[in-house]
Order: structure tokens, then sequence, then C-alpha cells
């Protein structure tokens, strides 16, 4: 089973598919558990950089099948935002209607890089 069908368990599981919404999640009330018309803000939220990979390049879909789509990242553009010191690109994605700027917010990539520098401490 592919990682991508495997993320599809739990709350995402709802009467068959919910797809995810990055960046459009909403506070909820502590006292009722009810969700609030707040968006969260500051959720650390990144894309992994496979996904503008697969989707760029027309990766394999789940299963290995057809062509990888991510209806999450359809409300989204990407867009090249600068270069680091090191030369390598920083993406970001965001909205692509104005509209849509109300409930959703830009959301960095993540820079796989950083990792690689953790690791030799």
């Amino acid at each position: 089973m592919s990682q991508a069908r495997k993320s599809m368990t739990g709350i995402y599981m709802l009467d068959g598919r919910l797809n995810r919404t990055p960046g459009g999640y909403y506070r909820v009330d502590p006292d009722t558990g009810r969700l609030t018309g707040k968006l969260l803000r500051e959720t650390n939220e990144y894309i992994h950089p496979s996904a503008r990979s697969r989707i760029k390049l027309e990766g394999p879909g789940t299963e290995d099948e057809g062509i990888y789509e991510c209806p999450a990242l359809d409300p989204y553009k990407l867009r090249l935002m600068n270069e680091t010191a090191d030369k390598r690109a920083t993406f970001i994605w965001a909205p692509r209607s104005r509209r849509k700027k109300a409930v959703l917010h830009e959301l960095p990539e993540s820079p796989l890089w950083e990792i690689g520098k953790l690791s030799e401490l």
C-alpha cells in the first residue's frame, strides 16, 4: 500500500474520503468542542517538496495508478519566493483566488536541506 493511501485514515476516512485542508483548519471551542469561525494561526504547516515534484512532473498516483492528483493543493499555486545564500530555491504555496485569501494563507515548502545540516551536529 502506498504512503499516500495510508495517510487516508482516522478523521480523513469519514464516509469514504475527506480531503485535507492545509492552511484551512479552524479553532475549537475548548468548552463545547465545536469549531469556531476563527482559523488556526501559526500552525507550522509545510508542504513537502515531494508533492511539488509529483504534481509538476505528473508522477504516479496512489497505488502507482494514473497521474498524481492532490485536491488539497488545488486552491494553491506554487510561487518561487527567493534563493537562499547557498543558491537553493525557496517555494511558497499561495492561495489561487483573492476570495480564498480570507480563508487560506500562504504555506511554505519544507526546506529539506536543513535536515542534512542538523544531522552533522
